[in-house]
């Protein structure tokens, strides 16, 4: 409880100042900013501490098991239904993430119905971790349908729920660097 305490801190904190620093919009327009953030905020925190259900495809089951079996693992998110530009370029900063943390630490879920667009994905972004179909993982975060990323704790629970931003990959990148600090150091 004091940990979510001091998150919602941090982020009042930061609302305030983005609230100072931007004066010159109008007050619709920070509302609407200030709704929207707060909404991905919960979204995020909600999803926190989630036993997950992860099933994947029957081919992939004996493999998923294997990867598992040590924890903590990165672990990215996305549908095909995604932004395909957002979602390349995410896969690009954690494609050099895994240069730094070894693919053996990071699993890609993607909600495919082909099977065959998902093995096109994987061969265009030149993917070196490994890369699952799965319809859920049984977070409530998975609403928004957006691509988001979390860290599997040895309690096979969700941690660290992000969700990175097209417009903003600068704190994706932070939070990459925060997550190989604390868990892959």
């Amino acid at each position: 409880m004091r940990i979510l305490f001091l998150k919602l801190a941090a982020v009042t904190a930061i609302l305030l100042t983005i609230n100072c620093s931007n004066k010159d919009r109008s007050n619709s327009t920070n509302l609407q900013f200030y709704q929207e953030l707060s909404y991905l905020m919960l979204a995020q925190l909600e999803s926190e501490d989630h036993l997950l259900d992860i099933k994947v495809t029957t081919e992939d089951s004996s493999s998923f098991s294997k990867e598992i079996e040590t924890l903590p693992k990165f672990v990215f998110f996305h549908s095909e239904l995604d932004c395909n530009s957002c979602v390349e370029e995410d896969i690009t900063l954690i494609n050099d993430f895994s240069n730094d943390i070894g693919s053996k630490n990071i699993i890609l879920l993607a909600s495919y119905n082909n099977k065959r667009d998902l093995h096109l994905f994987r061969r265009i972004n030149k993917i070196n971790s490994f890369i699952y179909n799965t319809a859920s993982v049984g977070l409530p975060i998975e609403e928004l349908n957006l691509p988001f990323c979390f860290v599997i704790n040895k309690n096979f629970k969700s941690e660290c729920v992000f969700i990175p931003l097209k417009e903003d990959k600068s704190n994706f990148k932070r939070y990459l660097k925060i997550i190989k600090e604390k868990y892959f150091n």
